[in-house]
């Protein structure tokens, strides 16, 4: 989409419409009066104007809902009800709860969206988001009708356990379509605006998928039978992370294979004895986006490959010989080391990668650089900040080529009170340090 800038500073849209940088908080009021006047019924989901919901008065809910104080979950609470099943009356009261964290996550989120520049809001990208977020809370609120004291409470739970469903299908893309929309409109916000936006929003949304999905899991293990005495919701109690490091590892190396032609390896030299308790799909995201950099950087440094000499699928490697002299299966392995902390684990990661310059490393957990960007470094930090294509080329995750691997994963790990720190030498390699504070630490 192409916009062109009018002299007096305001905006030609693609319909010619003249429209003003005023952050779009307000102006939408304007244009849900006209949509209500002109009685018009039927959006796309990259419409300007505000969707009409005919059940609910979806202001006052985002205006009520936004004032309300959210409490960050602790792993003691997800673990705070025991291994299912949990008996129905116990749930409800965990539904109604979830309900309004959630539900106030998703009216704040609407209302960052809606400050934003309203040139951004017609980007097509970021509208289908904020499409998304007013979608989810007609979803979670529910019809105004909807009486839950008159019904019994397995039957609520179940009603409101559909809904959330629905709210995680819906945003299962979100972030890689907010990250276009953002790159696209790069000129209309700055840098430091924009990390500061897509921070909060990452935040927001590690928070509202974690009580989302742990009431899903609970309730289905509670009701379904799928309890197997190891996990709580989507906690596992039993958490190996050496296990973990080496399933991931063995899934990246097959990927660098058909990417690269090459197998690196891991070595995990301390640590096989330690079992947490810890949400495994938040430690699996973290371990693969830190290790997919390991691995590409390792490949990349010793056999001078670029991105431009990726192997693809049905394409042979051409190349037995490093750029120092020694064959490929003799890349250096990352090592892995696991030890136990005051309060929980700290796992290290070290590669040979080449490392990253002192002035790179300081942008490292910025959303500033991108693939979208032209430019190239003749080091590390792109690669480091950037998922390497997976055998689809689309990506090594949902975010493959956006520059989001190294904020989310710390979001991720910044959630329960953890970190990732890293230390690099120029030439040599990076040191990724990960902390997660754990609910017990035996």
């Amino acid at each position: 989409m192409r916009y062109s800038v009018c002299p007096r500073r305001q905006l030609l849209t693609e319909t010619g419409a003249m429209v003003s940088r005023r952050p779009a908080s307000q102006i939408y009021k304007v244009t849900c009066m006209k949509s209500v006047l002109g009685r018009r019924r039927s959006y796309s989901k990259y419409s300007l104007d505000e969707p009409f919901f005919p059940s609910i008065d979806i202001e006052k809910i985002i205006s009520t809902y936004a004032q309300h104080h959210t409490k960050r979950l602790s792993l003691e609470d997800l673990l705070r009800f025991g291994c299912p099943p949990i008996p129905a009356d116990q749930l409800v009261l965990n539904a109604r709860h979830i309900k309004q964290e959630i539900l106030s996550s998703l009216a704040r989120r609407v209302i960052a969206l809606r400050n934003l520049p309203y040139i951004m809001m017609l980007n097509p990208n970021i509208s289908q988001i904020y499409h998304k977020y007013l979608n989810s809370i007609s979803f979670v609120h529910g019809d105004e009708s909807f009486k839950p004291e008159n019904m019994a409470a397995d039957e609520e739970n179940r009603e409101f356990t559909k809904a959330l469903e629905k709210v995680v299908d819906e945003h299962t893309d979100a972030i890689p379509v907010l990250a276009k929309g953002v790159a696209e409109s790069r000129e209309y916000i700055s840098s430091a605006m924009a990390d500061r936006f897509l921070d909060e929003h990452l935040r927001v949304r590690v928070g509202t998928r974690l009580a989302a999905k742990h009431h899903i899991m609970l309730t289905k293990q509670s009701t379904s039978g799928l309890q197997n005495g190891r996990y709580v919701g989507i906690v596992d109690t039993r958490l190996r992370p050496d296990e973990m490091v080496q399933s991931v590892a063995d899934l990246l190396a097959d990927v660098s294979d058909l990417q690269y032609g090459l197998r690196p390896t891991v070595k995990i030299d301390t640590g096989s004895d330690i079992e947490i308790e810890y949400v495994s799909e938040h430690l699996e995201y973290i371990i693969t986006e830190l290790l997919k950099n390991c691995f590409r950087a390792t490949i990349e440094h010793f056999t001078g490959q670029s991105s431009s000499s990726h192997y693809r699928v049905g394409e042979k490697s051409n190349s037995s010989q490093g750029i120092f002299g020694g064959p490929t299966a003799s890349l250096p392995p990352v090592l892995v080391s696991i030890s136990r902390a005051p309060t929980g684990i700290q796992i290290r990661l070290r590669d040979r990668g080449g490392g990253i310059k002192d002035h790179h490393l300081s942008k490292i957990w910025g959303y500033s650089e991108s693939t979208f960007e032209e430019d190239d470094f003749d080091d590390g930090f792109k690669r480091l900040n950037t998922p390497p294509p997976s055998v689809t080329g689309t990506g090594g995750s949902s975010m493959g080529g956006l520059g989001y691997g190294l904020p989310l994963s710390r979001a991720y790990a910044d959630y329960f009170g953890g970190n990732i720190e890293l230390e690099s030498i120029y030439g040599w390699g990076t040191d990724a340090y990960i902390t997660l504070q754990c609910a017990r630490n035996d």
